[in-house]
């Protein structure tokens, strides 16, 4: 029997993937025969206490110096430690980034312990729009010019930062073969500390079936009438926003019948609104909602969009694999390895964001044109995909031979 040990930063985590990560890895470990524990940090809990579950055990550690996690959160671990003994058999999971010095905590009072690291993201992604050559560029240029000097500086540090942290964990967990073959050849890694495992997700073909659309749509206030295009995500320039909402609002000039529903944490709104002067009132804002209130909006989409620059294995990109939708996706960094041609039309990827505003335009235009039957050949490669390399059962074999060795 194993003891693993998953590391978590509550108050991050439960408004982004790394949280729907969390939960699908413990149900991966249900029932398995092993002991597994949830380390909540910066709980909502005012002091530290053991709760259990049917499950798991969780361990809250309340919010400790200022909140500030990932500096600050090893400070909490002597205290972990008076619960746990260091065991070969015990297996660390740390899923946030940057942490050397917390790693290097771990690895000070449980030096026998095993410690994996999971890339959800690298810090060099999301500034650099997903960019990897100006990356290795970036990290292999002796002389850094004058006007981007903070830039580039930035990104070196969370490189070191990162080459750290790889090197201290005994294992890296990655998420796509792009990062996989980045670990292998620009940070270094050794091959047998790699191990890929796509994130995954348990969702039944139930989903897939007809129901009264058009009561649905009554229910969430539509009309038949409208074209409904669905984002789920942050709203952040790396995930696509700026390009899909001056897109929506060219589109909308054409077709009044159209309306963009975006769910997820809203961050500018005042600065979203100056892109999308005309066809404000037709995009819905949901914010977070729950899970039985997304399947709603997955059954009434017509079009799916993900028009992120950079991914590691995007949660909504499974959910729009899984529901059969017809998707648009942006060709950006490990977006090929989830999206084929076969399941989903794709957009070339370009950092100007009203370039690719024009891009999505031409595409979303092409979409809305497509005959029923081609809009089923992909909707139907799409299930496929989901069932050939995302569901929770494959995810959860691979975890199981991972902890196994």
């Amino acid at each position: 029997m194993k003891h693993i040990y998953i590391v978590d930063e509550h108050q991050s985590s439960k408004q982004n993937g790394v949280g729907t990560y969390i939960q699908q890895l413990l149900k991966c470990f249900e029932g398995s025969g092993h002991d597994v524990n949830l380390l909540s940090f910066n709980s909502d809990e005012k002091e530290f206490m053991v709760e259990g579950h049917s499950s798991y055990t969780e361990y809250h550690f309340p919010i400790c110096g200022i909140g500030g996690f990932l500096r600050n959160g090893q400070l909490s671990l002597p205290v972990f430690r008076i619960y746990v003994d260091d065991s070969k058999d015990n297996v660390i999971f740390v899923n946030h980034s940057p942490c050397s010095m917390f790693l290097r905590t771990i690895k000070k009072l449980f030096p026998l312990s095993r410690l994996l690291f999971v890339i959800h993201d690298q810090g060099w992604c999301a500034p650099l729009l997903g960019d990897v050559e100006l990356f290795k560029k970036i990290i292999t240029t002796k002389y850094i010019p004058k006007q981007n000097e903070q830039k580039w500086q930035m990104i070196r540090r969370s490189y070191y930062e990162e080459c750290r942290m790889y090197s201290i964990a005994n294992d890296i967990v990655s998420l796509a073969e792009e990062t996989s073959i980045l670990l292998q050849r620009t940070y270094k890694v050794p091959d047998k500390k790699i191990h890929q495992i796509p994130n995954g997700l348990d969702i039944k073909e139930e989903c897939t079936k007809r129901v009264d659309i058009n009561g649905l749509r009554g229910e969430l206030g539509l009309s038949n009438e409208e074209k409904v295009m669905l984002y789920a995500g942050r709203t952040v320039e790396s995930k696509g926003i700026i390009p899909l909402l001056l897109s929506f609002e060219s589109l909308y000039k054409l077709n009044h019948n159209i309306r963009l529903v975006i769910a997820g944490r809203v961050y500018q709104l005042n600065d979203f609104a100056k892109h999308t002067r005309l066809s404000s009132t037709h995009i819905t804002y949901l914010g977070f909602i729950k899970e039985s209130q997304m399947k709603k909006w997955y059954k009434v989409a017509d079009v799916c969009v993900l028009p992120s620059y950079t991914e590691q294995c995007s949660y909504f990109g499974i959910e729009m694999l899984a529901h059969g939708k017809s998707i648009v996706v942006v060709e950006g960094h490990n977006m090929d390895e989830m999206f084929n041609d076969n399941c989903a039309l794709k957009v070339a990827r370009v950092k100007n964001f009203e370039q690719q505003a024009e891009l999505l335009f031409n595409m979303f235009s092409s979409v809305l044109k497509m005959t029923k039957e081609t809009c089923l050949k992909y909707q139907k490669e799409a299930r496929l995909q989901y069932k050939k390399k995302y569901t929770l059962k494959q995810m959860r074999y691979a975890y199981m031979q991972l902890i196994a060795k």
